[in-house]
């Protein structure tokens, strides 16, 4: 992922991640961030990953086969994603899933994203599904309660929803 601030450079970043890891996620999400470079008007453009130092613990994202791996998990990333825009509300934080100009955008763009399809057309699966956190994803998009357990795919040993 890409982020651009003017408030925050890597070494702030990672330390915004290691305040956010260790008040949800018992310290088990950390930051690959480096500076790229810093632009002329101030503006830090930082280069980063989430990942997780055990992938049996809270904030780990599991494959569509269910096969646990070393990146953060939606709701990690999201938590995150909060902490970067409370630091700094104008950020810009762009990644293959979305690019968000602000806080406005983040809030308004990022709980789709739980339902973006992590599998195959055969196999989908929301990429929100995908994790060791045991909690559920956004509002649904067209209902004003909160997406309830049976409401997600089930998946089946092979990672497939039923």
């Amino acid at each position: 992922m890409e982020l651009r601030s003017k408030r925050i450079d890597a070494t702030e970043l990672r330390g915004i991640v290691r305040i956010a890891s260790d008040a949800t996620y018992a310290g088990n999400v950390i930051a690959n961030a480096e500076d790229v470079r810093t632009l002329k008007d101030g503006t830090h453009v930082v280069r980063f990953s989430l990942r997780v130092r055990s992938s049996r613990e809270k904030g780990a994202h599991k494959s569509p086969r269910g096969r646990r791996t070393v990146s953060a998990c939606w709701h990690a990333h999201r938590d995150i994603m909060r902490e970067i825009f409370r630091h700094d509300p104008d950020a810009f934080v762009g990644s293959m899933m979305a690019r968000y100009e602000g806080e406005l955008s983040f809030l308004a763009r990022f709980p789709a994203t739980y339902y973006r399809n992590a599998g195959s057309m055969a196999r989908p699966i929301h990429y929100g599904a995908l994790c060791e956190c045991g909690t559920y994803g956004p509002r649904h998009p067209e209902r004003s309660t909160d997406v309830e357990p049976n409401d997600l795919p089930q998946r089946s040993e092979f990672g497939a929803c039923r």
